[in-house]
């Protein structure tokens, strides 16, 4: 065999074989940036396909993603019918990434016919939110950047999908502004599709910062349970809210190098309460 023929092959085997064998070195390749696997598998942004090193993104907000999500609702899809619940005028509710699969919405406050806000991969704004009970308010929200979106394999309610930042690198965080005024529990459910991606939630209101609280890392597939429970899919504060001044809500990297939101729930509660 010719030289340069030979050398050309042993290269090619060296490249196809050898290329990321060393542990310390083994990386998956996105966005010309090196990732280690320990962080684990990356999943695509939004309207990304990984075809072997190739990736192929669009910009557009909404757009399909592969992975664990339901499928994307239709303007064909039923609208949930049904009796709000007793407080859905006291209870604002905010979820990320897909509506519910079967449509009915599973927070912890509430009832399954509740109003809720979908904010989608990509989006930044939402302005006039509306309360559980369909009741539209002066409530703006604004969100971080965001970029990918994935869901939780198993579930189908609000906790199912979730919006990350595929930089790993950036803790996401939403600030919303003229909450009335008072004492609200507030609900956040941060956590992606693995046992260590968990979240520290840290909210900040009328001067007083709220922290402490995570969602579980402790190893097992307790995240996977449909029994919602405080401390494993989502965290609880009781929060002062003063008139015209905002509340921000970061979900702050923890087990891993990923930052997540999956919903969020807002109960004005009685005013003597004190804040926890």
């Amino acid at each position: 065999m010719p030289r340069a023929k030979s050398a050309l092959l042993m290269t090619m085997m060296v490249f196809g074989l050898g290329l990321y064998c060393s542990a310390e070195d083994k990386v998956q390749v996105l966005q010309g940036r090196r990732i280690p696997l320990h962080e684990g598998p990356v999943e695509p942004r939004r309207g990304q396909e990984i075809v072997g090193q190739r990736n192929i993104t669009s910009p557009e907000i909404g757009s399909p993603a592969a992975g664990s999500l339901v499928p994307r609702l239709t303007p064909d899809d039923p609208a949930p019918r049904g009796k709000h619940s007793a407080a859905a005028n006291r209870i604002l509710n905010i979820n990320f990434g897909r509506n519910p699969g079967n449509m009915i919405f599973d927070g912890v406050v509430g009832g399954p016919y509740d109003y809720w806000t979908l904010v989608d991969v990509g989006e930044r704004r939402k302005d006039a939110l509306k309360l559980a009970d369909g009741t539209e308010t002066d409530v703006t929200m604004e969100l971080s950047e965001n970029d990918g979106e994935w869901g939780i394999a198993g579930h189908a309610g609000v906790y199912h999908a979730y919006l990350y930042h595929n930089c790993r690198c950036v803790d996401l965080s939403v600030r919303f502004q003229h909450l009335a005024a008072g004492l609200y529990e507030v609900y956040v459910f941060a956590h992606g599709d693995a046992p260590d991606q968990n979240a520290k939630i840290v909210i900040k209101s009328a001067g007083t910062k709220y922290s402490g609280r995570n969602t579980v890392n402790d190893g097992t597939m307790r995240y996977k349970s449909h029994d919602l429970q405080e401390g494993v899919q989502y965290v609880k504060y009781t929060v002062a809210v003063e008139a015209g001044k905002p509340v921000t809500i970061t979900s702050k990297r923890d087990g891993s190098t990923l930052s997540m939101l999956n919903a969020i729930q807002f109960k004005r509660v009685e005013f003597e309460k004190s804040p926890e």
